[in-house]
């Protein structure tokens, strides 16, 4: 009598189990693929190249002139004379030099924020204006609207990237600043941080919302 392996419905079963998952796993794979090759398209574009040299020439202008403000700011309120004026000891003139420059460098962020949320809001009217220019040729069909769509996504990521360098850029100045202040810059830098966070978050939905408000037809 031959004893072989039994080849009931158990075995039958697993072996569709196993068939479905490969098939299924390999959906997801091409559709990830298809994503990828879907945002690299708006990134290799050569208008989302074009824009990311605009955006960062007008990023590194921005940033260098907020730079020498944050020098100025430092200069002025460490300088020999702001000691003499203020007619206080040193540790009393140090705390004060600390919160008066935590509170100018902090002002200074804002005008950063200000500056990108002006960028963001720029897009927002170019991705508009294309759109109904699209709309009204009768050219919105379904591949347009997908290259549409990834080239904006693209340039969405040029912003934000240009935001972090510009940040990055601010902060490692005015660490440097405060630690030559003799100032411990640990906590206010990391208090920047976190609120910037905050302001990468704010700065992305603004742009999304607005563009989708701006489309939704």
């Amino acid at each position: 009598m031959n004893k072989g392996i039994y080849k009931g419905p158990l075995i039958t079963s697993h072996r569709k189990r196993t068939i479905v998952l490969i098939f299924v796993a390999g959906i997801l794979l091409i559709a990830i693929m298809g994503i990828f090759l879907f945002l690299q398209e708006g990134k290799n574009s050569d208008e989302v190249k074009e824009y990311r040299e605009q955006i960062t020439e007008e990023n590194t202008r921005i940033t260098e002139s907020l730079i020498s403000e944050v020098e100025s700011i430092t200069e002025s309120a460490t300088g020999k004379q702001a000691a003499e004026q203020s007619g206080l000891a040193p540790e009393e003139q140090k705390a004060q030099v600390q919160n008066t420059l935590t509170e100018m460098y902090y002002e200074i962020l804002l005008k950063q924020k200000a500056q990108t949320f002006a960028m963001a809001d720029g897009l927002v009217e170019q991705c508009k204006a294309e759109y109904v220019s699209l709309k009204q040729s009768g050219n919105w069909n379904a591949a347009v609207k997908a290259s549409f769509i990834s080239k904006y996504l693209a340039k969405s990521d040029v912003i934000e990237e240009q935001m972090d360098e510009s940040f990055n850029a601010l902060v490692n100045k005015m660490e440097e600043q405060l630690k030559a202040a003799g100032i411990d810059s640990s906590l206010i830098i990391e208090q920047y941080r976190v609120e910037y966070k905050l302001i990468k978050e704010e700065n992305r939905s603004n742009l999304m919302d607005k563009a989708l408000a701006e489309i939704k037809n």
